[in-house]
């Protein structure tokens, strides 16, 4: 009960500190180019949230068409076609869509001269230097795509479809190994696994349940088989950051308490998202209620926690699967590249994982189980709570 109570008093202390870290989900827009002999027709989407990190933007005071005049400059002048080392040059006024209210659309039509294309991009990168630009080219029948970046913003069209399929393939496990290595969320919830851990094997078992969960998400969202809501997907992420860090200081006689404060205050918000507010659904928190009532006890008198933690994981392991996939179905793959796509982010959202937990396990035992790890615990059980709140209204 002593432990538990530091815990909780030290999480209070944290969660009321300001907090800044962000979601897993990185800056990103996509665009699709038909390539011609003498020009191309572009169209690129891109959240309206992002738009609104351009100090220029003003996106509340503008009136729409001033709106639309300035964003459309704003991205013919930071994404464009060369034709050798002459810039293609923009036919009309950029047309802006809006198919969606979260998402902005802008269409234009470019007249280039000969020589290599080349395709570049630098959008957003002024106000958002992690910014990914998906680009999607169609050209004489063939298809390929690029990740732009701040490291790499120009892509020289002209590879052989083995070469561009093998370069995706590259860039792909690299943006699953820089997501799991950037996304804050994910790597809390591992270090909660590690914290929890009480020994090499229950460390890998664990880890493997996380895995397997998130892989198979991962699989089912980017194929489009599963549509998640993308801001519930996200809190109950954070929520089960927090539920997970509990895990660790839960004893026999402290496991009603927690599981009876977990289903009050989830059964309240319940209560709450039954009025029309937040983004979770209201019978989704009840059933977390239910679960938190019965896992903590449950996880105490259990004779292989080992085995019942594991479980979890992969519970859990499927909503960050969603999360994950969210990210690659926002990019919108033609089908026949999303296989390679999902194969090469996996395998580098799964190279991450080892190396964090390479890097972390031994340094959390030789630090032993003392004060720290109450701290550690504590200060992830507060960031998903705060995650959790924060993105549930």
């Amino acid at each position: 009960m002593i432990v538990g109570a530091r815990m909780l008093a030290l999480a209070c202390v944290l969660a009321g500190a300001p907090l800044d870290a962000e979601a897993h989900t990185r800056s990103q827009s996509v665009s699709q180019w038909i390539i011609t002999d003498d020009g191309a027709r572009v169209v690129l989407r891109v959240p309206l949230l992002e738009i609104t990190r351009l100090p220029d933007a003003e996106v509340t005071s503008r009136a729409d068409d001033e709106l639309d005049r300035w964003l459309g400059a704003y991205t013919t002048s930071r994404v464009g076609l060369y034709a050798g080392e002459e810039r293609c040059a923009v036919v009309a006024s950029p047309e802006v869509l809006r198919p969606a209210e979260d998402r902005v659309g802008i269409a234009w039509a470019l007249r280039c001269g000969p020589g290599p294309r080349v395709i570049e991009s630098r959008f957003l990168l002024d106000v958002a230097p992690a910014h990914l630009h998906f680009a999607q080219v169609r050209r004489a029948g063939d298809a390929a795509e690029r990740i732009l970046s701040a490291r790499e913003p120009r892509w020289v069209l002209g590879d052989t479809p083995g070469e561009s399929e093998a370069r995706s393939l590259r860039q792909y496990v690299w943006l699953g190994l820089t997501h799991i290595a950037t996304g804050v969320d994910h790597l809390a919830f591992l270090l909660a696994l590690l914290l929890v851990g009480r020994g090499g094997r229950e460390v890998v078992v664990v880890v493997s349940g996380f895995t397997i969960g998130h892989s198979v998400t991962l699989a089912v969202a980017a194929l489009q088989l599963l549509q998640p809501e993308a801001p519930a997907v996200e809190a109950l992420i954070g929520l089960s950051i927090a539920l997970v860090a509990c895990e660790g200081v839960i004893t026999v006689g402290s496991a009603r308490m927690w599981g009876i404060a977990w289903a009050l205050g989830l059964t309240l918000l319940a209560g709450v998202g039954s009025l029309g507010v937040g983004t979770v659904p209201t019978i989704s928190l009840l059933g977390l209620a239910l679960f938190a009532g019965c896992h903590f006890p449950l996880l105490v008198r259990a004779t292989h926690p080992e085995r019942v933690r594991a479980a979890v994981a992969l519970l859990f392991g499927l909503i960050h699967g969603l999360g994950f996939g969210g990210f690659l179905l926002d990019v919108g793959l033609p089908p026949a590249r999303v296989a390679g796509a999902l194969f090469g982010f996996n395998v580098g959202v799964e190279i991450g994982q080892l190396i964090l937990v390479a890097l972390a396990w031994p340094i959390l035992r030789v630090l032993g189980r003392g004060l720290w790890r109450e701290v550690g615990l504590s200060g992830v059980t507060a960031l998903g709570v705060y995650w959790f709140v924060s993105r549930s209204m």
